[in-house]
């Protein structure tokens, strides 16, 4: 009985440890971001909400959702707004984002179906492993499908 008491506080400290690795990693990562927000002078900028309605509304909630993830480096947040079938759903290859989404602006909304949808939007980022550690924009295309009455993004585009 002993022995499995001293087994169970070694786990507990052991996972609390790890935790708490993980913790900081994503704290020193988040700090980096705001550093590089605070060189190049700007600060996030999400798609205000009221200027859309109905799907479009929906949409620019779901981009600002995988900005808001990667500005915390949240990796789950933002795989978990990935449809069922896109390749980057099960990539467990990464355990921070890669780019952080700083700004969106100006979607254009191009409705293949009820269901399917490319929107195109200005974006600014931070890439990660960039040793200049700037912020850049361009125009991304995100390809979307509805899923369970939620749009999710099937694949990203430069």
């Amino acid at each position: 009985m002993a022995r499995i008491f001293v087994f169970l506080m070694c786990l507990i400290i052991v996972t609390g440890c790890t935790e708490n690795k993980d913790k900081q990693n994503t704290e020193q990562t988040v700090y980096k971001y705001q550093y590089i927000l605070d060189k190049a002078a700007t600060s996030p900028r999400f798609l205000d909400t009221s200027n859309y309605t109905g799907n479009d509304l929906d949409v620019v909630k779901t981009l600002n959702m995988l900005m808001q993830y990667s500005l915390q480096n949240d990796l789950k947040g933002v795989l978990s707004l990935y449809a069922k079938e896109s390749a980057a759903k099960d990539d467990e290859t990464n355990k921070d984002v890669l780019s952080v989404i700083v700004s969106l602006d100006k979607p254009h909304f191009n409705y293949l179906s009820d269901t399917e949808l490319e929107v195109n939007v200005d974006q600014s980022q931070i890439t990660v492993d960039d040793p200049e550690a700037s912020v850049y924009a361009e125009n991304k295309r995100y390809y979307m499908v509805k899923e369970n009455s939620e749009w999710k993004i099937k694949s990203i585009q430069n």
